[in-house]
């Protein structure tokens, strides 16, 4: 459920980085990352006018003032940024274009997980807690897989709430056989933060799951409910300008607008009375639960929006983005499991019947949702971030079409309209740097 790409450099870092003729010999450390020490020789001077030698490195006083001006990292928007970036790294990776498959396949699976969560979801909360106890399968396999591998590199495994005080620190410019040995302490504010972040992917599952009924009531297509989600790259804009000050751009401004103007289509002009199919009468009328079904909606979107808020806030404690891909989903698994056992408590189960069929197929939906999540993480990790995101949320319109022609759920062509632009907003928000690159190559022309 989330929306982000790879940062462009300046070529004169790149040139600078061609200067280091052995990248594994004689490192140092720079922002917390290995940094060669031909970069530093090949730069005449620096801030200050103070030669590079071994004395200002050994000299703690003069520590601060090695880092060269030309080294100022850059500023990723963060909305685009891969989840997979550690660090402000200078060298590009190669990207393979394989990930546009990865990306499309993900889109099928969550496309998949959705339309199981509304057509299961007349019992909203018993379905979702079933569906979310599914998502912590994957993290725990994962977690396995990397305790065989630290097992076997005899690099220690550790968990992204212990972190290392010295690491933490900024502007530590030391050589590598100076620097401290790493003492791990318990952070109790990450392992928090990873928690209530995946508070925010349970309960926004859940909004999900209710919008799904609503629309169903109102015999709209879960389409509708799916294009919804998407409302939370506005969210994320608007929350990162306003606690973080991040500029809204031009284009980043038209993403925005098409969105909205798509989630008040998709919200006023529904299709006409006569194409909707009441098979029992119900307690209140159509636009009432179309009200419910678009509040709801857009409810889970805000939800989904602040867990990705909530990556921002980890990476400043130096937690990657892929652990919290894999931690997030990991809580939301166990709040299900807990979340189970006290349904079954607190209500009386015999008014909930589920055949075997109906469990294996909300089993399905969870374990389709949590692939579709690792394979946009996978994706967006080897490719462009953005593109892979765009294409990742293509899911609903799969959802839509599916709807339409197998259970008959009606759409109207200006709700049709509306769900394609909130896809295009959507892509447009996550391709800004992108759109922004091409606009001044051809303004350069």
């Amino acid at each position: 459920m989330v929306n982000k790409v790879h940062q462009t450099q300046p070529d004169k870092d790149q040139n600078i980085l061609k200067a280091g003729n052995n990248l594994d010999k004689n490192k140092y450390y720079l922002n917390n990352e290995f940094m060669p020490s031909e970069i530093f020789k090949s730069v005449n001077t620096i801030e200050g006018n103070t030669p590079v030698n071994s004395e200002n490195f050994n000299n703690p006083d003069k520590q601060q003032n090695l880092r060269p001006s030309n080294f100022n990292p850059p500023q990723p928007s963060f909305h685009t940024m891969r989840l997979s970036d550690r660090s402000t790294s200078t060298i590009q990776k190669k990207v393979n274009h394989i990930y546009i498959i990865l990306a499309l396949l993900a889109s099928l699976f969550n496309s998949t997980g959705q339309i199981i969560r509304g057509y299961e979801s007349k019992n909203a909360l018993a379905s979702n807690l079933i569906q979310n106890s599914t998502f912590c399968i994957i993290p725990f396999l994962y977690l396995i897989f990397r305790k065989i591998k630290s097992s076997r590199t005899g690099v220690p495994m550790i968990m992204p709430w212990y972190q290392d005080p010295n690491a933490m620190k900024q502007n530590n410019i030391l050589p590598i056989e100076n620097q401290p040995k790493p003492t791990y302490r318990f952070v109790p504010k990450i392992l928090l933060l990873l928690m209530i972040g995946g508070s925010f992917e349970f309960i926004g599952c859940y909004f999900l799951a209710l919008s799904f009924h609503f629309g169903q009531l109102a015999h709209m297509n879960d389409g509708i409910t799916s294009s919804l989600v998407l409302f939370s790259s506005v969210y994320i804009l608007i929350t990162q300008y306003l606690i973080y000050r991040d500029k809204i751009n031009f284009i980043q401004a038209i993403g925005m607008l098409m969105i909205l103007v798509a989630v008040t289509i998709v919200s006023v002009f529904t299709p006409d009375q006569t194409k909707r199919i009441h098979y029992e009468e119900q307690e209140h009328s159509d636009s009432y639960y179309e009200a419910l079904c678009i509040l709801t909606g857009l409810i889970a979107a805000v939800l989904f929006g602040q867990e990705i808020v909530f990556v921002r806030v980890l990476t400043e404690y130096k937690v990657d983005g892929e652990l919290s891909s894999y931690f997030y989903p990991l809580f939301v698994g166990i709040y299900g499991i807990i979340g189970i056992f006290s349904y079954v408590i607190i209500f009386d189960i015999g008014e909930d019947y589920y055949e075997l069929h109906d469990l294996l197929l909300i089993l399905m939906g969870g374990m389709c949702e949590s692939i579709g999540m690792v394979l946009i993480f996978v994706a967006s990790s080897i490719g462009i971030g953005g593109i892979a995101f765009s294409l990742g949320n293509t899911c609903c319109i799969f959802v839509t079409l599916f709807n339409y022609l197998v259970f008959l759920q009606p759409i109207s062509f200006l709700q049709v309209i509306g769900i394609i632009m909130t896809v295009l907003g959507a892509s447009i928000i996550s391709l800004d740097d992108k759109i922004t690159a091409l606009v001044n190559k051809i303004k350069g022309k």
